[in-house]
């Protein structure tokens, strides 16, 4: 009122998605894009994100927000969604420019995997390898590490993103990693460029061990029974070559729901080749 008798008028902010008034509330919880971006966020437990619930309270909650594997992300997820649904709507408010709600999601957690990657690791303490350095070294020829690989492809001007995950269990670390191609023929040659990148990534780790997960089912079958579809071809033969690299390794389908953080980074790649 003391506004107004100045001849000030004020107006409420309105959601630039739906025109509800604009509260954190509402667009960190209960704006249906908010739901939509959520909904693609792999959890343990789904975010309560009914009408009666508040930002604060969820913020409180979120301590044990935890993601799902393989998305390579431990730590809490709350504050990178809440970032990027943030920074989205400045986007739409201020450039006219808008996103999918499945790219927001997996923004989230492309920078929350970065962000915890990029924190100091600390090194396990000498006392808990035990046992002599012959012993030590068995365990290490033992131990397989499994490569998550993805590709988005858009046939407009055929590029590609690959994205790939790589779960070492003797060093107890995630790596990731994305790639852009360009003048790639097909959805099933920007498959294999994506594992041929992740064995090049797992070689230069040195691993020893290797089980190499997709969700391409055709690109799969081809591995294994090394009869390569003819585009395929050059890219299956440095597989192979590759492959020669490591003590063992093994190629393994996996439905798309498991293989959800390596098309996240593939998908991201995209975005940053085309935005």
């Amino acid at each position: 009122m003391a506004l107004q008798r100045r001849g000030i008028l004020t107006h409420p902010v309105t959601c630039a998605r739906c025109g509800a008034p604009e509260s954190a509330d509402h667009l960190f919880l209960h704006c249906r894009f908010a739901r939509q971006v959520w909904d693609n966020i792999p959890l343990t437990r789904t975010i309560d994100i009914g009408t009666n619930s508040t930002f604060d309270q969820c913020l409180a909650a979120s301590h044990d927000l935890v993601c799902l594997p393989p998305t390579g992300v431990s730590g809490n997820i709350f504050s990178w969604v809440c970032w990027c649904i943030w920074t989205e709507r400045n986007l739409l408010v201020f450039e006219d420019r808008t996103l999918d709600a499945k790219d927001i999601s997996c923004t989230s957690i492309k920078l929350a995997r970065e962000w915890q990657e990029a924190q100091a690791h600390k090194p396990l303490p000498a006392h808990n390898l035990g046992g002599n350095n012959s012993h030590i070294r068995e365990l290490t020829s033992m131990t397989v590490s499994t490569l998550f690989t993805d590709a988005a492809w858009k046939a407009q001007d055929r590029t590609a993103g690959c994205g790939w995950i790589i779960h070492n269990p003797q060093e107890r670390e995630t790596t990731s990693g994305t790639s852009t191609e360009l003048c790639v023929a097909s959805p099933l040659m920007a498959e294999a460029l994506a594992v041929r990148e992740a064995l090049l990534h797992a070689k230069a780790l040195h691993l020893s061990n290797i089980c190499l997960k997709s969700d391409n089912q055709v690109l799969v079958k081809a591995l294994n029974s090394k009869q390569h579809p003819v585009e395929l071809y050059g890219i299956n033969l440095d597989i192979e070559n590759l492959s020669s690299s490591f003590c063992s390794i093994s190629f393994v389908y996996v439905s798309r729901n498991l293989n959800s953080a390596a098309d996240a980074l593939a998908k991201s790649a995209m975005y940053y080749l085309n935005p």
